[in-house]
Order: C-alpha cells, then structure tokens, then sequence
C-alpha cells in the first residue's frame, strides 16, 4: 500500500537541489495538496517538476519518492474547516527507491576533525560532498538555514578549508540542546581525507 497520505513528512526537491521541508494535507488520486515551505515557493515554480520524497515506514524506513507537477501556489486552501498557505500539485510518477546523496556518507576515521570558528565539532557521518555535524548547546555563532560558513577540516597533516552551505538545522533535546546540523561542501574533499 502507498504510504502517501494526508499527516506525511515530505521533503520537496527543487531546482539546484534545494530541499523544503513540507506536509501532505490532502490527497486525491493524483492530486495532492502541500503545506506550503518555508521560505516560501514564489510564482516561477507553477508548472514545474519538483521531487516529493519521504521515508517509508511501513516499508523498511528507506526513502522513496515521486515525481509531481506544481499546478497552484494558493494563499488560503481551506481544508477540514482551517485554511493554510498550500501547494497544489499533480503526481506524475510512482513512488520509488531514491537516495537524494551524490556520495555516500561513512562514518569519520578517528583522526578526523572538523572546526568552525575553532569550535570542534562532533561529526556524525561525512562525505566528499557534505557533512552531518552537531555542535555544543549555546555555541555561537548562530547558523541559519542558507548561512555559507568556512570549516576547517583537518586529518593528520592534512589540512583543508572548505565553505559550505547550511542546508539543515534541528535541535536534540529542546532548543537549548545539541544544535545539528548538515552542509553541502561548495568544493568537495579530497577522498583521501576520508579513506581508512
């Protein structure tokens, strides 16, 4: 059975690879009804393709999506008697296995440190191309989704600098806990800072 159905955690793949968090509110065969992302789309997304993906947990929690249509962006979709910024779009495909990663994230070597600002971060999983990490509570300075920050990372004798863009942020145990955060590296690493 398809997972796809009203209450669902989406992600919505735009141009460039931008990501927006979104979710489904309404579903009508292959008419679908988004709660609009954050910053919002704008006017030159109707009648462009964009990539709904989601995980499955009836499945194997693995990420699957689809490919849809942007019909309408509609300030006051009024659904279950509340109206909401929404998304109007039109599915074209089914839902399939899909991995949104160029490179496959591993697990850091041991020797492996990643700064930013001087502050060390914990590195969760890291690729030639991104980075998961989390940062101590009240760290500073404060990251923003967008934010282009310079990190240094750091294997041996082996040093690189690399900016990267915030792509997201959340927070473990209430705001004040552990910030994580991932990026997309501007320039990739060299595969043998992360080679065992």
């Amino acid at each position: 059975m398809d997972a796809v159905k009203p209450g669902l955690s989406v992600e919505v793949v735009l141009d460039a690879g931008r990501i927006g968090r979104s979710f489904l509110q309404d579903v009508n065969d292959d008419r679908l009804v988004l709660l609009q992302t954050r910053p919002p789309l704008d006017g030159r997304y109707v009648h462009k393709r964009i990539l709904i993906t989601f995980f499955d947990a009836g499945r194997d929690f693995s990420r699957y999506g689809f490919w849809a249509e942007i019909d309408e962006l509609r300030e006051g979709y009024i659904t279950r008697g509340r109206g909401f910024p929404a998304i109007l779009v039109r599915r074209i495909t089914e839902s399939a296995p899909c991995d949104l990663r160029k490179y496959q994230r591993i697990k850091p070597c041991q020797d492996l440190q990643v700064r930013l600002a001087g502050e060390t971060l914990e590195v969760v999983n890291i690729s030639r191309g991104g980075a998961q990490l989390v940062r101590k509570p009240c760290s500073m300075p404060i990251l923003g989704p967008e934010d282009i920050i310079i990190l240094t990372v750091e294997r041996g004798d082996a040093i690189v600098f690399r900016s990267s863009r915030v792509i997201r942020l959340w927070h473990t145990k209430g705001s004040s806990g552990p910030q994580h955060f991932a990026v997309e590296f501007v320039q990739e690493l060299p595969p043998s800072l992360l080679l065992k």
